[in-house]
């Protein structure tokens, strides 16, 4: 995630710097968050996924594992 802001910090100083408007750049900021939510759900999904399967066939002491480490994500 902190890559994430620093990505976002560079974008809009990038933007800034390209001579658009105050609204243009509001614009772009709300349009990039909308792609980063979008693939963050995608991802966490793919996630849940991969987790509920290796939970599904586990042994006891393993799906403890598993569960310890998905409720940390």
């Amino acid at each position: 995630m902190k890559n994430h802001k620093v990505l976002s910090i560079l974008i809009l100083f990038g933007v800034l710097a390209s001579g658009f408007t105050q609204a243009e750049v509001t614009e772009k900021i709300i349009e990039q968050k909308r792609k980063d939510y979008h693939a963050n759900l995608t991802a966490l999904d793919e996630y849940r996924k991969k987790q509920a399967e290796r939970y599904r066939v586990a042994d006891a002491t393993s799906k403890a594992v598993i569960l310890a480490e998905t409720r940390s994500i």
